[in-house]
């Protein structure tokens, strides 16, 4: 996987097609199950935040991919 420039990268992928001769980036839609009380934590912090639910995960997971990103040690995924 190519690392993101930075983290406005990754939280807003260019939106629409893409030109022609050129790979899209791919994006798959994943589910995250957490306990009830921390969607309501998260839910608070949004509002507090003046942005969507989806927005803050992103935003999150964003900023914890960019920090620790350099520092982790790069793994081959190589079936066994």
């Amino acid at each position: 996987m190519a690392k993101p420039d930075n983290v406005q990268s990754i939280i807003d992928p260019p939106r629409g097609r893409p030109r022609k001769g050129t790979k899209a980036a791919g994006a798959s839609a994943r589910s995250l199950r957490l306990p009830d009380v921390a969607w309501l934590h998260l839910e608070e912090l949004a509002r507090a935040r003046k942005m969507s639910l989806h927005r803050l995960l992103k935003t999150i997971v964003a900023r914890h991919l960019a920090k620790h990103l350099d520092k982790a040690p790069r793994r081959s995924h190589k079936a066994a």
